[in-house]
């Protein structure tokens, strides 16, 4: 019989495999940089003088770290796919406006 720790432990491997399976690609790489990057997970989340915005924004930050645990990013990788989500944004937006704005 498969002890409470063994099934816990099969199934988020289970999980951050599926995961990581989605993101193996160049299109999963850039979502994810996206996602990590809109979530501030490298962001403080505190807004002085605002309790609520703080925790909506913390939640944003929990997420974001949550998705990198599960496709078991180290730091390293996991900034290296933010700016590249970010220089692929600035890219297309150069292109949606003709480079008008870089």
């Amino acid at each position: 019989m498969t002890s409470p720790i063994e099934a816990m432990r099969r199934r988020l491997f289970g999980k951050g495999q599926r995961y990581h399976d989605v993101f193996d690609s160049e299109v999963g790489r850039y979502v994810l940089g996206d996602l990590l990057r809109r979530s501030g997970c490298y962001e403080g989340s505190y807004i002085q003088g605002d309790t609520h915005g703080t925790a909506f924004q913390e939640g944003q930050r929990a997420m974001g770290l949550y998705v990198a645990n599960l496709v078991n990013l180290d730091e390293k990788r996991l900034q290296a796919m933010i700016q590249r989500a970010e220089q692929l944004d600035r890219d297309a937006a150069s292109l949606e406006t003709g480079g008008l704005y870089e």
